[in-house]
């Protein structure tokens, strides 16, 4: 299952990182995002006090959504939760720990392991530790140049970044040789949530992911 959800995650390209917006809000979103083409979504875990809010999201998530979409948890706090997170319907995470504890945890629980990282040592060490996807990031501070280099001089090691990803520099990332990129604020914005405005962010979204150009 976890080879099958990798393989998901690299076809699609792209994951939506929903942050501060929790269950039916959540569900909600989610349900305009992928009425606009999007299919991979990740709930960030902001501080140890919306952790038990991004747990609940997730559950009422993934009762929803079955199988129709994968949904993880991005910015996972510790080890310790990882199994916690497996059993409510979490199929990959994204931490900032790239240390083999993390991935391994992550491996244990069936779940794909997307570990952060930002120097082009740190891309290797995370990937000789296992981590299925290098998340290379703040993009908007490394730039498409950084990429171009990275990507080619470890092209068989898979890419995600984020950090300032656009409509107008998706092309930029992806060219460069970045395989998943982290969209968020150029979809949907909480105003637009409060508001209930899903049929514009189906139609952001939609325009977004026609920007997707598939190098491979």
């Amino acid at each position: 299952m976890k080879e099958m959800n990798l393989k998901k995650i690299l076809s699609a390209r792209v994951v939506v990182n929903i942050t501060r917006i929790y269950e039916h809000d959540c569900i909600e979103l989610m349900t305009a995002l992928k009425i606009g083409g999007a299919s991979i979504f990740a709930i960030t875990v902001e501080n140890a006090t919306d952790y038990p809010l991004v747990l609940n999201a997730l559950k009422a998530a993934r009762e929803h959504f079955r199988s129709e979409v994968l949904i993880g948890i991005n910015n996972v706090p510790s080890v310790d939760v990882v199994q916690e997170l497996a059993e409510a319907g979490a199929q990959f995470i994204m931490s900032l720990n790239s240390k083999n504890m993390m991935i391994h945890a992550a491996h244990d629980a069936g779940l794909v392991a997307i570990s952060g990282v930002m120097t082009p040592n740190e891309i290797i060490a995370a990937h000789e530790s296992g981590a299925d996807i290098v998340h290379v990031y703040p993009a908007q501070w490394l730039g498409p140049a950084y990429f171009n280099y990275a990507c080619k001089l470890l092209n068989h090691i898979p890419i995600m970044t984020s950090g300032g990803i656009d409509h107008n520099n998706t092309r930029l990332y992806m060219h460069a040789g970045v395989d998943v990129v982290v969209a968020d604020e150029c979809l949907y914005s909480k105003a637009q949530v409060e508001k209930r405005e899903w049929y514009t962010i189906s139609d952001t979204t939609r325009k977004f992911m026609d920007t997707i150009v598939h190098r491979k």
